[in-house]
């Protein structure tokens, strides 16, 4: 089997486990970014879980930490293939690259692989910010976050 087809495998067995961990806090962390209605400054990181998911308070329940989910997965599995397949390619598949040479390597293979997979990226951000209410869905409309 070709080494990027190999990669890429390895890619996809991870992104699963690896968002089911990691949406709540990006849910959190693009509602604060986006100035969404209650998770502004000066609202905790703990405050935000619960107003994601105290039904009383409008949130949606813990299903509302994983809004995304798949958009996420979408996003991440070509960015990270990209990312490792250019690395691989750039490094020749060797090993111990001295550090310099490898954060060379690595800051390159980011930059492509985001530069390509950006849009991408813009979606699922604009998905895990809309809360429900009509100003955040407007601002998404408007491009003004």
């Amino acid at each position: 089997m070709a080494k990027w087809m190999t990669t890429s495998l390895a890619v996809l067995a991870a992104q699963g486990p690896y968002w089911l961990l990691r949406n709540p806090s990006e849910v959190i962390k693009t509602r604060q970014q986006a100035g969404v209605e209650g998770y502004g400054e000066g609202t905790s990181i703990v405050d935000a879980f619960k107003l994601a998911t105290d039904k009383e308070r409008g949130g949606k329940g813990i299903g509302e930490l994983y809004k995304g989910y798949w958009e996420n997965i979408i996003y991440a599995y070509p960015a990270d293939v990209i990312k490792f397949v250019c690395y691989e390619s750039l490094s020749g598949g060797r090993k111990n690259l001295p550090p310099a040479q490898g954060a060379m390597y690595g800051a390159v293979s980011t930059a492509a692989a985001q530069f390509i997979t950006t849009p991408l990226d813009v979606v699922r951000n604009r998905i895990m910010a809309d809360n429900g209410d009509e100003e955040t869905a407007e601002r998404a409309k408007d491009d003004s976050y």
